[in-house]
């Protein structure tokens, strides 16, 4: 058995009120045997956790965590098998089942919305239960994704031209966004990595 983790970007500003929060328990709880028989896919921002994990350390504790992830490859197939909503976590623990018959656990975070004030365009994202049931994983490839982003995205590496929704597939979030030339953005990952975009596709990459 693996454990895994999911959490929606940890950007500020993102307010909770008493009734957003009865909402989101009703939403859930009327909802949540829908989750059983789907599949979704796990991104580079997926996260997978040693079997003897300890579910309550790996929500609070981020050093924990760190240190007891599993590699799993990108777009791997995890079909739900069962789902639990971990109500004083606001988390829905959901029991997976992965290729070669091992079953896995994610623990995915679950809001009414999203609002990143960082980031204006963006704001409040509207999204599907399942789509905010299984955070952090997709629910679909995404038929926009060409064969060779789709390609790009399980190895996780990168090519000219390639768009930022794919970009985010394959590399993860970035630390920060900068705004770059006219139309351009920079995009700074771990270890000094920088991906330049114009127009949201891909146009070069170096790292210091």
């Amino acid at each position: 058995m693996l454990i895994a983790f999911t959490s929606y970007w940890d950007l500020p500003g993102t307010i909770e009120f008493a009734s957003d929060i009865e909402k989101l328990r009703e939403e859930i709880l009327k909802n949540i045997e829908s989750l059983k028989g789907k599949t979704i896919y796990s991104v580079t921002d997926s996260e997978i956790f040693l079997p003897n994990s300890d579910v309550d350390k790996i929500i609070k504790d981020s050093s924990y965590s760190e240190t007891n992830k599993l590699y799993v490859s990108n777009l791997t197939p995890l079909t739900i098998v069962r789902a639990k909503y971990l109500e004083s976590e606001k988390a829905i623990i959901i029991k997976v089942l992965m290729p070669g018959e091992k079953n896995g656990i994610v623990i995915s975070r679950f809001y009414t919305g999203r609002w990143f004030p960082a980031i204006p365009q963006i704001g409040l994202l509207k999204e599907t239960f399942f789509e905010k049931a299984v955070s952090g994983f997709l629910t679909e490839i995404p038929n926009r994704l060409s064969k060779q982003e789709i390609d790009a995205i399980k190895s996780r590496t990168i090519f000219k031209g390639m768009s930022d929704t794919a970009l985010k597939y394959s590399k993860g979030r970035p630390k920060k966004i900068n705004q770059w030339i006219a139309g351009g953005e920079q995009w700074i990952y771990e270890n000094n990595f920088y991906v330049y975009l114009i127009r949201d596709k891909v146009v070069n990459w170096q790292r210091f």
